[in-house]
């Protein structure tokens, strides 16, 4: 489906019965290209989406750019739309979760890899589990209010449409 796309890409998926994804009864879509500079060799999401609002989402998502960069995370919100598939409406430009400590890099391989495996709200904070260089496990958290905050201060291209305050 994404061969016209030629670069790594995210899609979403729907079909009537789980049998049907695996055949040409699904219906597929293009929900984010590689724009950034960090994505420049595969992007894709990570866990499954966590509801900010009504009709809208958190899509934690990870990219690659090389075998030195290795994989970090980013985020954003796609929106829902009447009988259609959500777009995103806001999505981060930055890299807001990479492998820096020295626990997290790869002991028998080159690449840094972190890896987001799960996302759950407790309270005020989103906890995430995540893989460390596929060796480690790392659990973070952020203040879940402020992380979407941050997110909607870019639109869907990732351009920066505002600047972040944090409110009290």
């Amino acid at each position: 489906r994404g061969a016209e796309v030629k670069k790594p890409s995210i899609y979403i998926a729907a079909a009537n019965t789980i049998e049907d994804f695996a055949s040409p009864k699904a219906t597929h879509r293009l929900l984010a290209t590689s724009v950034f500079h960090w994505e420049d060799n595969r992007i894709g999401a990570s866990w499954p989406p966590i509801r900010v609002s009504d009709d809208e989402w958190l899509v934690s998502y990870h990219g690659k750019k090389d075998v030195v960069f290795g994989y970090t995370q980013s985020f954003m919100i796609v929106k829902e739309q009447p009988n259609d598939f959500p777009v995103v409406t806001h999505r981060c430009s930055e890299r807001l979760m990479f492998a820096d400590r020295e626990w997290e890099m790869p002991s028998d391989y080159p690449t840094p890899c972190l890896f987001t495996t799960a996302g759950i709200v407790v309270g005020d904070e989103l906890i995430m589990s995540y893989g460390a260089a596929d060796q480690k496990v790392g659990i973070s958290w952020v203040n879940f209010k402020e992380l979407t905050d941050y997110i909607r201060c870019f639109d869907e291209n990732g351009s920066a449409i505002k600047t972040y305050s944090k409110q009290d």
